[in-house]
């Protein structure tokens, strides 16, 4: 599923996987990335379900969206998101930025590559065979 600013949103029935474009438009991202993503989620039949994050083309966040994901995400935990793989970079920045989007109440881990990633959230009894 293409959306501006995200080149994959894939879903299998319990998790999320994002991956962003290397060329993703910083501002269409800001206009339609909440609203995409819990149209998505909602498509999801589980009462908990996990995301994995492949931020490889997009390690830092300014303030300004901080402050929309801790909004987005806060709206995800209501509806059942319990675990946030993040992958794809291992900037110190990055594992900050999560912290303080990422509620309490979620497990956050952070991993190298993609595949480390998805052997965790499968670890814990989801499902990774996404479809796009």
């Amino acid at each position: 599923m293409s959306t501006p600013g995200v080149d994959i949103i894939a879903l299998s029935s319990d998790a999320v996987l994002l991956s962003y474009d290397e060329h993703w438009d910083h501002a269409r991202y800001v206009e339609r990335f909440g609203e995409s993503l819990l149209k998505h989620c909602r498509k999801i039949d589980a009462a908990r379900w996990a995301i994995i994050d492949d931020i490889s083309n997009w390690p830092v966040k300014p303030p300004n969206e901080i402050r929309l994901c801790r909004q987005i995400t806060e709206k995800l935990v209501v509806n059942g998101l319990n675990h946030v793989a993040v992958c794809g970079s291992d900037l110190a920045i990055s594992k900050w930025i999560f912290e303080q989007v990422v509620p309490d109440r979620i497990e956050l881990q952070f991993f190298n590559h993609l595949d480390e990633a998805k052997q965790w959230v499968e670890s814990l009894g989801y499902d990774v065979e996404f479809v796009s």
